[in-house]
């Protein structure tokens, strides 16, 4: 291999050597970007690489992913400034005694996380504006609130595929023309090794973690960023939780409408806004002024994340335009079938490393391994489940991730201190499922 074969992981080194150093995603990513463009520059003409940056920002889901981050912005500091944060995290210790320990605390979040499997999004939203009242209130660590919601979000979304992640694979078996999608899809859910490891391992962690700490009981913490402050509307519940109340049916049924779930939740928080805002209009709680003054005031919070997420999708674009799943696929030359699963991990936790994203690492992988295993009569489910697996490893420990990004957000924390908090789990989940990808291949 020609060194000038190895030119396209040069700006993913850059982006995770000066994130884990400087501790600062942002000024990662830049020089990222600017090095990809550099490099890109060496054989394409500008307007080309003008086209490769662009190209991805003008997309119709990249639009929805920046709206929906303005739009949860705008959602929150409502919610806060309402006091319905308060007024949740109050009724869940004191009135519904639904969380009388952190104990409870995490398993409560733990477990809208595994329930809500319908999207990554949505779960990170509902379990996170809720998991960080809990949390303050117990004075539980943010970063572990960050690591439950980060690995109860696209873990669990993948693992139960009754889903747009479902679908979205059946959509490329089909293209592919494999017999029988939906079996392979649901027989490959046992085969998800990192998925599940994750999910035990975060509960483990739940548990060995109050076990091992003196309980605090709760206590009201009017310190707390996420608690909101008190305003004019008193004791009116229905319009303090009218933002909360709204969410969930019109995202549901934003889903039976248009069936992508991100343009449902942007659709679905654009709404809540809407009528959230005439109600309290209607019944002179608020000004229209003060009402819009909270949103922009919102809004503004999720900039930077905005801009982070923007300049990982140009990242993986730019690292797509020049080749980083053909130097992948040269691992695959070398290769004999026993070790099909193994390295179908190894390359999709590379390439979700490098992108950030596991649905296009998925695109990417079965592509290359499912001829192999057909050529060499290797369980289809088996490569499936490896292929997702090694996604949602780069998805859950990337700092180019929108999930991690989101989470960190969510949790009120630096993107590279949740990076840091989870990482030793994460290692210790892919190590065991290099260790059964490498058994299952020589029993296959």
């Amino acid at each position: 291999m020609m060194w000038s074969e190895f030119l396209p992981i040069v700006p993913l080194v850059v982006v995770l050597s000066l994130s884990l150093l400087t501790r600062k995603v942002l000024v990662a990513l830049v020089s990222g970007v600017c090095l990809g463009v550099l490099i890109l520059l060496l054989s394409k003409d500008f307007l080309t690489v003008l086209s490769t940056v662009s190209s991805v920002l003008s997309k119709g889901s990249m639009i929805s992913i920046f709206l929906f981050c303005l739009l949860i912005g705008a959602w929150i500091e409502i919610i806060k400034r309402l006091g319905g944060i308060e007024i949740i995290v109050r009724y869940l210790i004191t009135d519904g005694y639904l969380v009388r320990s952190s104990l409870g605390a995490q398993l409560f979040v733990f477990a809208i996380g595994l329930l809500l499997f319908v999207d990554g999004y949505f779960s990170l939203v509902i379990a996170g504006v809720i998991g960080v009242g809990l949390f303050d209130r117990y004075h539980i660590s943010r970063s572990q609130l960050a690591y439950i919601l980060d690995a109860t979000s696209s873990p669990v979304a993948w693992l139960i595929p009754v889903n747009a992640a479902g679908t979205f694979v059946v959509a490329l078996m089909k293209g592919m023309e494999i017999a029988q999608p939906w079996q392979v899809l649901f027989d490959g859910m046992i085969f998800q090794f990192y998925s599940i490891l994750s999910i035990l391992i975060v509960f483990i962690l739940i548990l060995l973690s109050q076990r091992n700490s003196r309980q605090i009981p709760a206590v009201l913490n009017e310190k707390s960023s996420f608690l909101g402050t008190k305003t004019d509307i008193g004791d009116s519940k229905k319009i303090v939780l009218l933002p909360l109340l709204l969410l969930i049916p019109l995202f549901f049924l934003g889903i039976l409408i248009v069936g992508d779930a991100i343009i449902a939740l942007d659709i679905s928080l654009f709404l809540c806004l809407m009528i959230t805002a005439f109600c309290l209009r209607k019944n002179k709680f608020l000004t229209t002024r003060s009402y819009m003054r909270w949103c922009w005031d919102g809004a503004k919070s999720f900039v930077e994340i905005t801009i982070v997420l923007a300049l990982a999708f140009v990242l993986g674009n730019i690292l797509k335009e020049l080749n980083m799943e053909v130097l992948m696929m040269k691992l695959f030359d070398f290769v004999s079938p026993s070790f099909l699963p193994l390295m179908t991990f190894v390359l999709g936790v590379f390439l979700s490393l490098s992108t950030g994203t596991s649905g296009g690492t998925v695109a990417i992988i079965l592509p290359i391994v499912f001829p192999l295993a057909l050529r060499f009569g290797v369980n289809l489910s088996v490569l499936l489940g490896a292929a997702i697996s090694g996604a949602v490893f780069g998805d859950h420990c990337s700092p180019l991730s929108d999930s991690t990004i989101l989470a960190s957000k969510f949790a009120g924390i630096e993107v590279m201190e949740h990076v840091r908090f989870q990482i030793p789990y994460a290692f210790l989940a892919a190590t065991l499922s290099m260790i059964g990808y490498f058994v299952l291949g020589f029993n296959i």
